[in-house]
């Protein structure tokens, strides 16, 4: 047991314990089921059809299980409403008035029709209008009723706009033959020129638009908007609706067009009012929603600038000048990400968290964590080093070097602190750390060594480990530097084409050899190397044997040979790759045994 469309109604039936609540659903008891099609008539469906293993339009339905299983779907439409002529009278009376859609042929409605109604002939066999119906877009909204000349077109007319998205169809019960007979009053399309001068003009702004960027041309189109009357309109655009406001341009214009604006937070959901005027100052007004998408550009950290402070002070950590593009308000976080000691911050949340240094030289490195309030954050770093000042010790500098900073996976890489010097006494102590996060640790020989060394990971692409050097003189004072070591994924080699723009010619015609083919996909290709590798003895001359295009003439030959060229590429890293292509050469056309010519001799007859 089904529902077609799903949400368009439900099935109910005496035998059901418990009633369905999904669709579709299954009952194997035998007996007879009542079936109910009950339609979702405040979603504007009706009831149409029983498919499946039984075909009706009954409702209720009896279906017999007995001999067997059976599958049944009700099937509901979104339809449009009967009214009859009492009710068209009070709709017409009503302000505003409905559209009268006379869907009669050409010659019917020209010969009679109901007051200031409009022909769309409807054609019964084809299930379609017969002329184009664009100019109905405007009323989507409004109420409108459709009739013919005999009520046998009128319903399934109004069923199609129906189903179009026209939101209030009526389809008038009797027809204009029944109208005429009930005694009212019908027209022609001259009386209507006279008559219906009254009418108002149809704004229409056009549908909703529901995705737009930000900062990006939105045009409002209110070009659909029409007069009865054919009278000249005049059009104003406002913003009714949202925020923030936005500047319209040409908003006396059919089409006013806007700058989708930069948001804050959230999207916007701004509402438009077009109100036209026509030539007699009657108006009507519709309106148009645009949903504008906030894109969150994330926040900026900045954990402030590096301090050197006294053992045992306060010292003051400063995140303040973080900021957010769009002014969001931030959230912060504050935690240790290195050093020789671990301090306890007065607050892990606050921009402007304190601590107290130790009683010791050492350093310590902090990570600021900014957060906006979509969700989207940045990180900086600030470095604290503690140290006594003394007016006599010269701070040491520290030197952090590596026998080399670009290395593959499995290659040992040795870091070097000897270049470090104290100026005033000597180095007393070293110590290595990684403080990048990569998250591809690496462990040291020895950390506390001037040149410990370690083993480069395994990577599927390049990252770079960060190492910090500190060492500590002879009176206690510090001093800090970095060494950054790429590992890079092992290299791929390039590939090598050998092509040419002909590879058959006679001598004396150009060749030009084509390397441009060839490519690399971790890199450039770095050098181009041609060799001629044949052994026919006929040796040319390239024009660029290091090119990537080189030509030479084909040599003179009494016989068709083969030239054979082998191309070399070299990518930036060193790897190579080789590929050769074949020239055949004959003799030209003229050579060969006995010259360029011959002289017959013709004898007389």
């Amino acid at each position: 047991m089904n529902v077609s469309p799903a949400g368009g109604g439900t099935i109910t039936s005496p035998q059901f314990s418990p009633p369905p609540t999904t669709y579709p659903s299954r009952y194997t008891c035998s007996v007879n089921y009542t079936l109910t099609a009950v339609p979702n008539a405040a979603a504007g469906y009706s009831f149409d059809r029983w498919t499946g293993s039984v075909s009706s339009t009954a409702n209720p339905l009896t279906v017999s299980v007995k001999d067997g299983e059976k599958v049944v779907t009700a099937v509901f439409a979104f339809k449009a409403q009967a009214i009859d002529m009492n009710g068209v009278l009070d709709l017409m009376n009503s302000q505003p008035g409905p559209l009268m859609l006379d869907v009669s042929s050409a010659a019917d409605f020209n010969n009679s029709h109901i007051l200031c109604a409009r022909n769309y002939p409807w054609n019964a066999a084809r299930q379609q209008f017969d002329v184009s119906i664009n100019l109905l877009n405007p009323y989507k909204k409004d109420i409108i009723v459709i009739y013919d000349q005999s009520g046998a077109r009128s319903r399934a007319a109004a069923d199609y706009l129906a189903g179009m998205g026209y939101s209030s169809m009526y389809y008038m019960t009797a027809g204009l033959d029944d109208w005429i007979a009930a005694g009212y009053d019908t027209y022609v399309p001259a009386e209507d020129e006279d008559i219906c001068t009254s009418l108002a003009p149809m704004a229409y702004a056009d549908t909703d638009q529901n995705i737009v960027n930000e900062g990006v041309k939105v045009t409002l189109d209110g070009s659909m908007s029409e007069d009865p009357k054919g009278g000249v309109l005049t059009y104003s655009w406002t913003q009714f609706k949202g925020s923030p406001n936005v500047t319209l341009t040409d908003d006396d214009k059919a089409r006013a067009t806007f700058t989708s604006p930069f948001l804050t937070s959230g999207n916007a959901e701004l509402m438009f009012h077009l109100t036209i005027t026509n030539n007699i100052g009657q108006k009507h007004t519709d309106s148009v929603n645009v949903t504008v998408l906030w894109f969150n550009d994330p926040p900026r950290a900045d954990a402030g600038g590096e301090q050197t402070v006294e053992p045992a002070s306060v010292v003051t950590l400063d995140g303040s000048a973080s900021h957010d593009p769009e002014g969001e308000p931030l959230s912060y976080k504050w935690s240790r990400s290195g050093g020789t000691f671990t301090p306890s911050l007065s607050s892990t949340t606050a921009a402007k968290p304190t601590f107290t240094a130790p009683a010791s030289s050492g350093w310590v490195e902090f990570m600021l964590t900014v957060t906006d309030n979509g969700g989207k954050t940045d990180t900086d770093t600030v470095r604290i080093m503690v140290q006594a000042s003394s007016p006599t010790n010269d701070p040491p500098t520290a030197v952090a070097a590596a026998d080399k900073t670009g290395v593959l996976s499995g290659e040992k890489v040795t870091l070097d602190g000897s270049g470090s010097s104290d100026a005033d006494g000597t180095i007393a102590a070293y110590v290595w750390t990684q403080t990048d996060a990569t998250g591809k640790t690496v462990t040291l020989s020895n950390p506390a060594g001037v040149k410990p060394s370690f083993t480069a990971p395994e990577v599927t692409k390049t990252v770079t480990l960060v190492f910090t050097l500190m060492v500590t003189d002879n009176d206690g004072a510090i001093d800090t530097d970095t060494v950054e070591i790429t590992v890079n994924k092992p290299n791929e080699p390039p590939t090598a084409v050998a092509a040419a723009d002909k590879t058959s010619v006679s001598s004396g015609e150009k060749v030009t050899l084509d390397g441009s083919g060839a490519s690399d996909p971790d890199g450039t290709i770095a050098a181009y190397a041609w060799t001629q590798t044949d052994a026919t003895g006929k040796t040319v001359t390239l024009s660029n044997p290091a090119g990537v295009k080189p030509s030479f003439t084909a040599p003179e030959v009494t016989e068709t040979v083969t030239l054979i060229f082998k191309l070399t590429v070299t990518d930036n890293s060193g790897a190579v790759a080789t590929d050769t292509i074949r020239i055949t050469v004959a003799k030209s056309a003229g050579g060969g045994g006995g010259g360029g010519c011959f002289i017959r001799s013709m004898g007389a007859n």
